[in-house]
């Protein structure tokens, strides 16, 4: 689940990359987020870094500009395989050219990984995967949290620990969210 980088791509007229860097002076992986305008992309701005990045994710704010959402693992879990994690979330303006300091969605005893942040009408639906069995394991638990314009949601799980091979999430403008999971059996 720990992977060398992430990124994400949220499309509109003027689409937003999240990507993840390392910050040559200190080493922390950084989160990074730029705009498209016309033919050119914007320099990107700075949204967070820890010592590792697991994960990222993007979607349209209802209230306009964007919602980023990242998994990190602090310097002292950097090389546990079976670090905690915390996930935090950064709001733009509605050009995406400044954004707002991070703060806390969720703290994880387990790693988070996997998220996808999907816009259902006038809320921000963020799932996500954690495991306690480190890169190996076999088993994720899935969860959930909603952010209603003001706040975070405490996260709730969808699904127990088990195999999850793949899971998708999407909503439409009427706040309807959907994620279908598709649950692995060892040997199929």
């Amino acid at each position: 689940f720990y992977e060398a980088g992430s990124l994400d791509v949220t499309g509109q007229a003027k689409p937003l990359l999240v990507f993840t860097g390392t910050d040559s002076a200190t080493g922390e992986m950084t989160v990074l987020a730029g705009v498209r305008s016309g033919e050119r992309w914007a320099a990107p701005v700075k949204l967070g870094a820890a010592a590792g990045v697991v994960s990222v994710a993007s979607a349209p704010n209802p209230s306009g500009g964007w919602m980023v959402v990242w998994s990190e693992i602090s310097q002292a879990d950097a090389g546990n395989p079976y670090p905690s994690s915390s996930i935090k979330y950064s709001i733009s303006n509605a050009e995406g050219t400044a954004w707002t300091a991070p703060a806390a969605v969720a703290a994880s005893p387990q790693a988070t990984f996997d998220l996808k942040l999907v816009r259902a009408g006038s809320r921000v639906l963020l799932l996500y995967l954690s495991t306690a069995e480190g890169p190996l394991g076999d088993n994720q638990s899935l969860h959930a949290a909603d952010w209603d314009g003001t706040r975070w949601s405490n996260p709730r799980e969808l699904v127990s620990a088990r195999p999850v091979e793949s899971y998708d999430a999407t909503a439409n403008a009427a706040g309807m969210a959907l994620a279908v999971v598709s649950l692995g059996q060892a040997g199929l």
